[in-house]
């Protein structure tokens, strides 16, 4: 469902749960109708996310804009951008539902993190391998990226 709908969807019953960053709770409301957390520690999924601008928007900018956004902007700089605004959002979230009286999150079990571990470590050696089969090397490719993962969380 899309994620407007969460809240009318959980209100009403018809879903008993979601699965959402915890940033969401407080811009959907779900303190509200979702009373409890489950949390994965390390989180369940990271998800990848676009700021888009058409080329005819793009175009119809000043040149010096372009250049602006093309240098200072775009790629890494607004990447990690928006990653610290989002990284905040889940802190305030985290906050405000602990401060809720009626809210509760529970950290998922060992178990349930062990078990949590092996499918995670199955869906990375799929994605490794296909990068690997599209002629990139798929490990050094995650190093990469939990290097940088490592850097933006210090």
């Amino acid at each position: 469902m899309p994620a407007p709908k969460v809240y009318e969807t959980l209100d009403s019953g018809a879903a008993d749960a979601v699965a959402m960053n915890m940033g969401e709770r407080i811009s959907f409301k779900l303190n509200e109708v979702a009373k409890n957390v489950y949390e994965m520690p390390g989180g369940f999924y990271r998800g990848s996310f676009s700021v888009i601008m058409s080329q005819e928007t793009f175009d119809s900018l000043p040149e010096d804009v372009q250049q602006k956004l093309d240098s200072e902007v775009f790629g890494e700089t607004a990447s990690r951008m928006m990653g610290a605004v989002w990284d905040q959002s889940d802190v305030d979230a985290r906050e405000a539902t602990e401060a809720a009286g009626d809210n509760k999150i529970v950290t998922a079990s060992e178990e349930d993190q062990a078990r949590f571990a092996e499918m995670a470590a199955k869906v990375r050696d799929k994605v490794i391998a296909e990068l690997d089969e599209a002629g990139v090397d798929g490990q050094a490719a995650y190093e990469m990226m939990r290097e940088e993962m490592a850097k933006a969380s210090q």
